[in-house]
C-alpha cells in the first residue's frame, strides 16, 4: 500500500512546485514590465539629492516638485 501512495505524493509535489514558479514567473514578469518597459520606478521612486533613484526605495512614490 506504501509503494502506490509513493507516486502520488510525488505527483502532487511536483504540481505545488510548478505553482510555485509560475507565481515567481509572474512575479517577474511584472518587475520587469514596471521597471524595464512602463519605466514606473522613474516617477515612483525618490531620488537623492543629486537626482538618482534611491534604490532601497524603489517604487514608494515620490513627491512631486513644480
Amino acid at each position: 500500500m506504501g509503494l502506490l501512495l509513493f507516486p502520488t505524493l510525488l505527483a502532487g509535489a511536483q504540481v505545488n512546485s510548478k505553482s510555485l514558479s509560475a507565481g515567481a514567473d509572474l512575479i517577474g514578469r511584472g518587475k520587469y514590465i514596471a521597471q524595464q518597459v512602463a519605466m514606473c520606478v522613474e516617477c515612483h521612486t525618490p531620488r537623492d539629492d543629486d537626482g538618482r533613484l534611491l534604490a532601497n526605495r524603489i517604487s514608494e512614490g515620490r513627491t512631486c516638485s513644480r
